[in-house]
């Protein structure tokens, strides 16, 4: 993906790669950004689990580490939903999902798949627990 070219991907979103500052991509549904990454060469090798993964309004999507064809949401019910990685330097990929609740509080798996469908990588994310609000003593 060139800087200055826009990518429309399912569900409404864009992808919008910008040369400054430092390759920046973002995501964006209906002209409201959703997501930002940095996609440097550097910043894209980086990821241990292979991916970086963003989640909002039942939207999923991101960059997996090359290599990937495929990444599969794991809810922590065992329920999944798939993407195609876009062939590019970063492997973007994006989705929608019907799962109710909150899959941060539930905990979920983004898994990659290369073309023969071999997992390749996993990145878990444990159930989070809710934040509270609590008052400073006086």
């Amino acid at each position: 993906m060139l800087p200055g070219l826009e990518l429309l991907l399912p569900d409404n979103l864009v992808a919008n790669l910008f040369a400054v500052p430092d390759r920046t991509l973002v995501w964006s549904v209906g002209g409201k950004d959703v997501g930002m990454a940095l996609v440097r060469e550097q910043d894209v090798e980086s990821h241990a689990g292979g991916t970086q993964f963003i989640e909002r309004d039942r939207r999923w999507f991101g960059l997996a580490r090359p290599g990937t064809a495929k990444v599969e949401l794991v809810f922590a019910d065992g329920t999944s939903t798939t993407s195609p990685a876009v062939n590019d330097i970063c492997r973007l990929f994006a989705g929608s999902h019907q799962h109710d609740g909150d899959i941060c509080l539930e905990g979920f798996q983004v898994v990659g798949y290369d073309v023969s469908v071999r997992e390749i990588w996993r990145d878990p994310h444990p159930a989070q627990k809710p934040l509270t609000v609590t008052t400073a003593p006086s």
